[in-house]
C-alpha cells in the first residue's frame, strides 16, 4: 500500500519535500480512505437493514443473472453517492496531495468488511443478503466512491 500511495508523489518534489510535509500528505490521504471506507460501510448496512425488511426479493439466488445484479448495485451506489454528495457537498475530509486514492481503497476494504459481514452471519446459520460478500459489497461502494468523487472534484 505504501508503495501504491508514493507512486501518487510527484517525482520531482518528492526529493524536495520535507518530511513534515510529507507526513501530513500520507495522514491525509489515510484520512481520506478512512472517512470513505466508513462512509460506505455505513451506507452498506442501512442498504441491509433495509433490505431485511423485504425478504422476498432480498435472499432471492441470482445466479443466473449476475452481472444484472452488479450493475443493478453499482446503480445504486452512484444515486447514493450523488445524494450523499447533493446534502453533504464538501468533500469528508479536505482534498489531500492523494486524492482520489480512496477511489480504489476504500471500496476494497468496503467489500472486504461486507465479505466478513456476511461470513459472520453465515456463521451464526443467518442468510446473507445478495450484496454482503466482497463482490457486491465491492460494487456497491464503487459506484459511491465514483460518484463522490465525480461529484466533488
Amino acid at each position: 500500500m505504501c508503495l501504491g500511495i508514493l507512486l501518487f508523489i510527484d517525482k520531482a518534489n518528492y526529493a524536495e519535500m520535507p518530511v513534515d510535509d510529507l507526513i501530513a500528505a500520507l495522514l491525509s490521504g489515510l484520512l481520506e480512505l478512512l472517512a470513505e471506507f466508513i462512509f460506505q460501510f455505513v451506507m452498506e448496512l442501512f442498504f441491509s437493514s433495509v433490505a431485511r425488511l423485504f425478504p422476498i426479493t432480498a435472499y432471492k439466488p441470482h445466479k443466473k443473472s449476475p452481472w444484472l445484479v452488479a450493475l443493478i448495485l453499482l446503480s445504486l451506489g452512484a444515486i447514493t453517492g450523488t445524494l450523499s454528495a447533493t446534502f453533504f457537498p464538501h468533500p469528508l475530509v479536505p482534498h489531500s496531495r492523494f486524492h482520489g486514492i480512496s477511489l480504489l481503497l476504500a471500496p476494497l476494504l468496503t467489500g472486504g468488511a461486507m465479505a466478513v459481514f456476511g461470513a459472520i452471519l453465515r456463521s451464526k446459520n443467518r442468510q446473507p443478503l445478495t450484496f454482503e460478500n466482497f463482490c457486491y459489497g465491492f460494487t456497491l461502494a464503487l459506484g459511491m466512491a465514483a460518484a463522490r468523487f465525480l461529484m466533488l472534484k
